[in-house]
């Protein structure tokens, strides 16, 4: 990739980075390269929004709903079955 597109997705990036915060909507986190898809104009976008939720006993969890069981979505509340 040469110097001036790596200029660009910086840009673009920082700018996408800058929305979510200041609009209060989400705060991005684990940014990688595997996350910066590009549209059919090379515009980079960013993919894989996860979610952090607070849970009832006042700890902030990171989550992606894909792998997220269904008991958490609707309890809040974490559970190992295999430490009992």
């Amino acid at each position: 990739m040469k110097w001036a597109m790596r200029l660009r997705v910086v840009l673009y990036l920082a700018q996408a980075l800058e929305y979510c915060t200041s609009k209060g909507r989400a705060l991005y986190h684990d940014l990688n390269a595997y996350r910066i898809l590009f549209d059919e104009d090379s515009n980079p976008r960013l993919s894989s929004f996860g979610l952090m939720k607070n849970s009832r006993d006042g700890k902030s969890y990171s989550t992606n709903l894909a792998f997220t069981p269904p008991e958490y979505l609707r309890t809040g509340m974490l559970y190992d079955g295999y430490c009992c």
